[in-house]
C-alpha cells in the first residue's frame, strides 16, 4: 500500500555466531515536512510581548488606584455612620466638648464618650499601641511623632487607635486648639498594619470640627495648587521635606472627584 510520506528504509544486518544464524533487523523511519517562523513572524511576536509587558505596569498602577479611592470611601462611611450614631446619643456634634486641660485626656474622653462605642472594632487601644497602628512615614519619606507609637514629642503622645472589623486601621486624636474650637483629627490606614504604612499612599487623613458637623479629608478647601506643593507643610508631593508631607493627599483625591490622578504623586 502506497504512503503519502516519504519512507527511507535502512537494513542493518548482523551476524551472529550461535548456531551460525544470519539476523536481518529493518527500520523505517518516517520524516515529516518540518514547521518553521519566518522573521517577520518572530518580530511580530517580540513586539507583542514587549507591548505586553510595558502595559501590565500601567494596568496594575490602575487598578491598585482604584482599589485604594474604594477602600477609603468604605472607610469613610464607617467613620461617618459612628459619628451620625453618636449624634443621637449625645447630641449635636456642633455641641459637643472637650472638658479635660490635657491633650491625652481630651483625646480619651472623645474616644470613650463620642467615638469607639459606635464603631466596630476588632481592637482598641488608650493610648496608641501596636496592637492597632503602624508607625507612619509621611509621603517623601519621612518620620514624625506624629504618628510613631511611644512617642515623646508631637500628637504622637495622645494618640488612640482601633482596629476596624474590615481590617482598617485607625489613629486618632482630639483636642481644644488655641482658638478654643473643639475637633478630632483621624487617620485611616486602609491595609491596616502592611507596608507601606505611608501618607498619601496606603494612609489616609481626614478632621472633624465639632463646630461644622463633618468629617473632611485633610486640605480640602484648598485650591488643588495648594493641596500638591511641596512648599505646603502637609502638601501631597513627594519633594516636600516636611515630615507631615502627604497629609493633604486625601484632600486631593477628593477634590478630583474620587480618583487618584496621573499627576498624582504614586
Amino acid at each position: 500500500m502506497k504512503t503519502k510520506n516519504k519512507i527511507n528504509e535502512s537494513t542493518a544486518q548482523t551476524h551472529s555466531r550461535n548456531n551460525g544464524t544470519h539476523h536481518t533487523h529493518f527500520t523505517h523511519l518516517v520524516t515529516f515536512p518540518k514547521a518553521a517562523f519566518t522573521l517577520a513572524e518572530v518580530l511580530i511576536t517580540l513586539a507583542i510581548i514587549g507591548v505586553v509587558a510595558l502595559t501590565i505596569p500601567s494596568l496594575i498602577a490602575k487598578y491598585e488606584k482604584k482599589i485604594t479611592v474604594s477602600k477609603m470611601q468604605k472607610d469613610i462611611a464607617v467613620l461617618e455612620q459612628a459619628l451620625r450614631m453618636s449624634e443621637a446619643e449625645n447630641g449635636e456634634i456642633a455641641t459637643w466638648t472637650l472638658p479635660d486641660e490635657t491633650f491625652a485626656g481630651n483625646t480619651k474622653f472623645f474616644a470613650e464618650k463620642y467615638f469607639l462605642p459606635y464603631l466596630k472594632t476588632l481592637k482598641t487601644s488608650i493610648p496608641a499601641s501596636e496592637d492597632c497602628w503602624a508607625n507612619t512615614k509621611s509621603i517623601s519619606g519621612q518620620e514624625s511623632d506624629n504618628y510613631k507609637i511611644g512617642a515623646t514629642t508631637g500628637a504622637g503622645t495622645a494618640s488612640a487607635c482601633a482596629t476596624l472589623t474590615n481590617g482598617s486601621n485607625i489613629y486618632f486624636w482630639a483636642n481644644n486648639p488655641i482658638n478654643a474650637r473643639p475637633h478630632a483629627q483621624i487617620w485611616v490606614d486602609i491595609n491596616g498594619k502592611k507596608a507601606p504604612n505611608m501618607l498619601g499612599k496606603d494612609v489616609f487623613g481626614f478632621y472633624a470640627k465639632f463646630s461644622e458637623g463633618t468629617l473632611k479629608p485633610s486640605g480640602f478647601g484648598l485650591t488643588r495648587d495648594e493641596l500638591k506643593s511641596a512648599s505646603t507643610e502637609s502638601g501631597c508631593n513627594k519633594d516636600n521635606p516636611s515630615v507631615n508631607a502627604g497629609q493633604h493627599c486625601s484632600g486631593l483625591i477628593a477634590t478630583d472627584g474620587w480618583v487618584i490622578s496621573d499627576d498624582y504623586p504614586w
